[in-house]
């Protein structure tokens, strides 16, 4: 059973490090007297040493109690004028030493209470300083995002990318760090840790985005269960990280002449739907057999990813003679889905086991095995770029570029007024496959 620590091990920093009363301590293996920087040989001095940090801490803590009338008895609040007399002076009288009895009598109970009201709110049961740590509080945000995800609230892709993200925050910070100490100072620090890390080359730019930008989800999340007050530079226009300009790859003519001569059976048949209809390996999945006119060779459907979005248009794709034909070689023509791997279960399948996120692909691995054959690196989604942009690039068919991706129409009258003529989207289409070696 390994030994418990009571102080967080900074692996980048290579120290003892433990967050109390607001700040940071640290403490070094070089300053335990350890030549080996190493967590497993320091952890017992290490305890000892936050032990007596943190008597010593509590010690500078405590209210200091400025007036005392005997050793054993200390006062939260001045002493009365006609009191503090005695205490350079005892009394004399009878009179006098009831009053200070009298006096003393008082003070004690009320300081016993107040010492009382003190321990009470100081001294919380381990059990109740453990549920107030970010780390209880991220696998209650964790739990929160897995229920949202098996309800159908989002997907299983976004729990895990949630899951993932906010772990790297828990992992910085030090072990047993209180929700009350976070503020803006705390996620400044985040923030210049990200920046560290981006600058160093140890993750990219979307990463360092998606990791602050879970962080604030968190908080905001904590908020709202009244847990912490947001801290103030949460919208700080300063924290942020921007995005250098994307570069869209696609593959050449001689690429696609390569690709298409050695792919066979099935793998085939994914990179056409790819370059034929703008398909993800989502949408192959998910493609239904009634989305398939099979005596006319055509696909009608929304893209998958925007098909509850209502002003997504239907897009009608004219197959190309190949596509079909292996279309109709592999495809099912009843059930849910058109195209099922070798054991008859969905292409892309992904799901929640035991709090993780399991996915698998079989175009994602088909196109794999193809590009080690080919010695193209490409991606998948690259060759549904490639039919845009050859369409983009054409005086003729450059108006179908948004249509074919399946993207949503952007002015009032392809809104509204008028749709795309599908015999001219047909010529596109058959242009296309000319373009790239396949006719119709």
């Amino acid at each position: 059973m390994s030994q418990q620590t009571r102080m967080g091990w900074d692996r980048r920093m290579r120290r003892w490090q433990k967050r109390y009363r607001g700040k940071l301590y640290a403490v070094s293996p070089n300053q335990l007297g350890f030549s080996e920087r190493t967590k497993a040989a320091t952890i017992e001095a290490a305890n000892q040493w936050w032990e007596a940090k943190k008597q010593e801490i509590d010690k500078a803590f405590r209210p200091d109690f400025p007036v005392r009338v005997k050793p054993e008895l200390h006062l939260t609040y001045d002493i009365p004028s006609e009191i503090s007399r005695f205490i350079e002076q005892p009394p004399k009288t009878d009179d006098d030493q009831a009053v200070l009895a009298s006096w003393i009598r008082r003070a004690q109970t009320d300081f016993q209470r107040r010492r009382g009201e003190f321990m009470r709110s100081s001294e919380k049961s381990s059990e109740e300083i453990e549920a107030q740590t970010i780390a209880a509080h991220v696998d209650r945000f964790i739990a929160w995002k897995l229920n949202l995800a098996e309800n159908g609230t989002i997907s299983p892709m976004r729990f895990e990318s949630y899951r993932c993200e906010i772990a790297a925050f828990r992992s910085w910070v030090a072990a047993e760090t209180q929700m009350s100490q976070i503020d803006a100072e705390m996620l400044r620090q985040y923030y210049a840790f990200l920046s560290e890390e981006l600058n160093a080359g140890r993750i990219r730019v979307s990463t360092a985005k998606q990791r602050l930008a879970t962080l604030k989800q968190f908080l905001r999340w904590a908020y709202e269960n009244a847990v912490i007050e947001l801290p103030r530079n949460i919208d700080s226009r300063e924290l942020r990280f921007k995005s250098a300009p994307s570069t869209i790859e696609t593959f050449t003519e001689q690429e696609i002449r390569k690709t298409l001569e050695v792919a066979t059976g099935r793998t085939k048949l994914y990179c056409l739907l790819a370059l034929n209809c703008g398909m993800s390996q989502r949408d192959i999945s998910q493609l239904s057999p009634s989305e398939v006119d099979w005596s006319e060779g055509r696909i009608q459907r929304k893209r998958s990813k925007t098909r509850s979005h209502a002003r997504v248009p239907v897009v009608s794709y004219l197959l190309w003679r190949e596509t079909f034909e292996l279309l109709k070689q592999y495809g099912n023509r009843s059930g849910k889905h058109a195209l099922l791997n070798t054991h008859q279960l969905p292409l892309v399948r992904t799901e929640i086991v035991n709090g993780r996120t399991k996915k698998t692909d079989c175009v994602k691995n088909a196109v794999y095995r193809l590009s080690k054959q080919t010695q193209i690196r490409r991606r998948f989604t690259d060759l549904r770029k490639t039919s845009a942009t050859m369409l983009k690039g054409s005086p003729d068919h450059a108006r179908f570029c948004e249509y074919f991706l399946g993207h949503a129409p952007a002015t009032v009258a392809e809104r509204f007024y008028a749709r795309e003529s599908t015999q001219l989207f047909d010529q596109a289409m058959r242009w296309l496959g000319e373009q790239l070696g396949l006719h119709r």
